[in-house]
């Protein structure tokens, strides 16, 4: 044990270095503070109702009415994971920590992990990790509180690592490597970066298999392919449960395509998955971050236009939209490092490993994917061709495949150079002419890039709308155009204040190594100085976004909203099912009220596709409720600002209940004309039906539409999973529940299965028959019960393989080397 320790002292050093990095950075998250939990606490707050019954029940329940008027809790509450990495993994001594903390420690490990599987010195591995945490757009990431992505994206180039052994024919560390990593990304559950991630390892591993088959290297090349593909099957095991309900749930979602688009095939409509698209000229943000502004909210300084023209102290401490690309927003540059983008041009001449192929062509795609609609040619054959592509939004998200391969060659560079002797021949013939290119292409961009980039952003004029909300007329109108003009000339200036920065640092690597070269320092200091460098430049970036000085007290960020008068007067309503509109803030971006009542609006990301359609073609008009749709909704109240600001509650006697007969069936051939009816109907007595995708004449009478004075319905006990109703009736009656309809639910009248049909788009019917009946509605799809067990049991042989391939390399340091006489 202890020759292991000895033999392996740099890389136990390299992580507590790396460990006290992230602690120090994060250090107010340890003391109760935290930093934009919004997000984080609108998902807990979906989870209320389904916490609830777990609590009470110690089942989940598969569906919640908590938000939406209902749906599945697929991707909102499975209950205790059956995956064992819940115990198992890097972040397990760290649980109850910050979640920043983890992230940041997590990025760092990740990339450690890879460079050590490609051979680089615990020092160069270092560096690169620290770098590769504090990368702009994995840090503007963590400022956004994207903290599932940001844990894959530091999964990701490990994975790739045990990939790169099991080219190198190093089978046990590279399947275990690889499988535990891939399995582990799953887990963490953002699939995005988990798919561009199997699009750089297919251009790796198509590679290398390419690369043994051209040397007659068979074995090597099958056995890599096999364990590869095994790993991907033990991975895809330890997270079915996840895989399994996220799959089918999608089939429902945005990501499934809208009913309405009857034309286009399954996915996400092409303009809506290309709204972040990076723009062609925006990518040279990876060597000047502020070339297009920064982000949507970006600081200034006192040395900005902004701040000499108006000289006013809020100018300094309101943040403004100096961001100029052609997306709609965002929260930061995607930036490389300056000195890191000169590294990464001496990787053509200097780095001979060929895994640099590879990380060209894989870099070219990335930038290629994340121009979106500004390469459309490519990008729209990828997305009708490439499996899976079209379920994805925000192209400029492949950079995540970019920024390893850039850094990865900067690293390999610094490598190299580190391998080599550095003198004065080697550094005129290969730092020289890279200096000369890169440095002079930053100096132009720092003389004529404000005179030749557009610094106008059409957005201008509406963002300043509110700043001048006191002004009237003519007068508003001259004080938006000066501020705009301050704006840009603003814009201008920070392309030449961040071109002087990013040539400082090339500047000052392309120094140390001068004095590498001349002799006047050693090369352990270069590593030092010049990896210590890349570290700040970044670090001074991300320090734009996201500082100590975020960090609020916890309790003003996570806490539940109070319980106010209007929540105690709709409390005083006995029935037990009921829906609830808040108008006193953004209906479908909060589930704020959803803490205190079950709600027609919410927010979640995966909403039914159905639901989707129904808020944008029905729910709202002309950006207010409309009331036909709150009726059929079971909308009994409003919540809405009262002259004083407080939030007061609005009784709607037209909500037609839980369930109603109707005495029309309105048939339609198609969904489009499903909807389309919809509008046109009052759904108090007429029902839209599609008879296209569902068979319902026959089971229809024309007793229907008599007159009953006796027939009624009426829920009398509610639970998420199970709805019990009673109900009389002279004549067969169609029934619509205000419920929203999905296909796992069944209907059972007196004990006998019943259809339930989609009605009006997106509720529920059912045909009952004459006389007096007990009705039980129940939903049937329980994957948190279908999946644990095998979920478990690939979890656990993935533990066991690390443990094992532990306890071979520990025994295997511990024996003697025998020396030969």
């Amino acid at each position: 044990m202890q020759a292991f320790f000895t033999k392996h002292k740099l890389h136990f050093v390299a992580i507590i270095s790396l460990l006290l990095v992230a602690f120090i950075y994060f250090l107010p998250t340890f003391s109760g503070r935290s930093h934009r939990m919004e997000d984080a606490k609108q998902s807990k707050l979906t989870m209320l109702e389904a916490e609830k019954y777990y609590e009470e029940e110690g089942k989940v329940v598969g569906w919640t009415n908590q938000i939406f008027g209902g749906m599945p809790t697929d991707l909102i509450f499975l209950g205790p994971a059956p995956n064992l990495f819940n115990f198992f993994n890097y972040l397990t001594p760290f649980k109850g920590t910050s979640i920043q903390f983890q992230n940041l420690l997590l990025l760092f490990l990740g990339f450690y992990v890879f460079l050590i599987c490609l051979g680089v010195d615990p020092r160069l591995a270092l560096f690169g990790s620290l770098a590769y945490g504090f990368l702009t757009f994995t840090f503007s990431s963590l400022e956004a509180a994207h903290y599932n992505k940001v844990l894959v994206m530091g999964l990701l180039p490990a994975t790739i690592g045990g990939l790169y052994l099991l080219a190198k024919q190093k089978y046990l560390a590279g399947f275990v490597v690889f499988t535990y990593h891939f399995a582990l990304q799953i887990y963490y559950f953002h699939y995005q970066i988990t798919y561009y991630g199997a699009i750089i390892m297919g251009i790796i591993g198509l590679f290398y298999v390419v690369k043994l088959l051209s040397d007659k290297q068979i074995k090597p090349a099958i056995l890599m392919v096999v364990l590869a593909l095994v790993g991907v099957g033990i991975g895809v095991g330890a997270n079915l449960q996840k895989l399994a309900t996220t799959q089918n749930y999608a089939k429902y979602t945005m990501r499934g395509g809208s009913a309405l688009n009857e034309s286009e095939s399954e996915g996400l409509a092409i303009d809506y998955a290309f709204s972040w698209s990076y723009g062609v000229g925006e990518t040279f943000t990876i060597l000047i971050p502020g070339i297009y502004g920064g982000s949507s909210a970006e600081s200034v300084s006192e040395r900005s236009p902004l701040y000499k023209k108006y000289n006013n102290p809020d100018i300094l401490a309101n943040k403004w939209p100096l961001y100029h690309g052609p997306m709609p927003m965002t929260s930061g540059p995607v930036y490389f490092g300056a000195l890191i983008m000169f590294l990464f041009i001496l990787s053509f001449k200097l780095v001979k490993s060929d895994l640099r192929w590879p990380l060209y062509i894989a870099i070219l795609v990335s930038f290629v994917m994340s121009w979106g609609k500004h390469f459309m040619g490519f990008n729209a054959f990828l997305f009708d061709y490439l499996p899976y592509y079209n379920k994805f939004r925000t192209p400029m998200m492949a950079m995540t495949i970019a920024q390893i391969g850039v850094l990865t060659l900067a690293i390999l560079s610094l490598k190299a150079l580190m391998e080599q002797k550095v003198d004065k021949a080697f550094f005129k013939q290969f730092i020289l002419k890279p200096f000369y290119f890169l440095g002079g292409l930053v100096a132009f961009i720092m003389i004529f890039g404000g005179g030749i980039i557009d610094t106008s952003n059409p957005a201008d004029y509406n963002n300043l709308q509110g700043i001048f909300g006191g002004l009237q007329g003519a007068q508003k109108e001259q004080a938006i155009s000066e501020f705009t003009a301050a704006i840009q000339e603003s814009r201008a200036h920070l392309i030449t204040m961040d071109s002087l920065r990013s040539l400082f640092f090339i500047a000052a690597g392309v120094g140390l190594l001068w004095l590498l070269s001349v002799g006047k320092i050693k090369k352990n200091f270069a590593l030092i100085a010049i990896g210590s460098l890349m570290v700040i430049d970044l670090v001074g970036i991300d320090m734009r976004y996201l500082t100590w000085d975020n960090f609020k007290e916890k309790s003003s960020l996570t806490d539940v909203p109070m319980k106010d008068n209007a929540d105690l007067q709709i409390h005083q309503d006995a029935d037990p099912h009921y829906r609830v509109m808040d108008l006193s803030r953004n209906s479908f971006n909060s589930n704020d009220a959803g803490v205190y009542h079950k709600l027609v609006g919410g927010y979640h990301a995966a909403k039914l596709s159905r639901y989707q359609d129904l808020i944008d073609k029905y729910l709202i008009k002309n950006q207010r409720p409309n009331e036909l749709a709150m009726d059929m909704m079971n909308c009994k109240y409003y919540i809405v600002p009262n002259k004083q600001g407080q939030r007061e509650s609005v009784f709607r006697n037209t909500a037609l209940g839980n369930a109603w007969f109707v005495e029309q069936i309105v048939t339609t051939m198609s969904d489009k004309e499903e909807m389309d009816s919809l509008v046109e109907i009052d759904p108090a007595y007429q029902a839209v039906i599609n008879i296209q995708s569902q068979s319902i004449q026959s089971a229809i009478s024309d007793d229907i539409g008599l007159k009953d004075s006796n027939a009624n319905i009426q829920l009398y006990s509610y639970h998420p999973d199970t709805l019990r109703y009673n109900y009389q009736s002279n004549y067969q009656r169609f029934v619509v529940f205000s419920e929203i309809y999905y296909p796992y639910w069944k209907l059972y009248v007196n004990g006998k299965e019943t259809p339930l049909y989609k009605v009006n788009y997106t509720l529920r019917g059912a045909v009952l028959p004459p006389g007096e009946g007990d009705i039980e509605m129940v939903y049937t799809y329980k994957p948190a019960e279908v999946y644990a067990t095998p979920t478990r049991l690939f979890s656990l042989l993935i533990i066991l393989l690390v443990l094992g391939a532990i306890v071979w390399n520990l025994r295997k340091s511990s024996k003697p080397k025998v020396k030969v006489a």
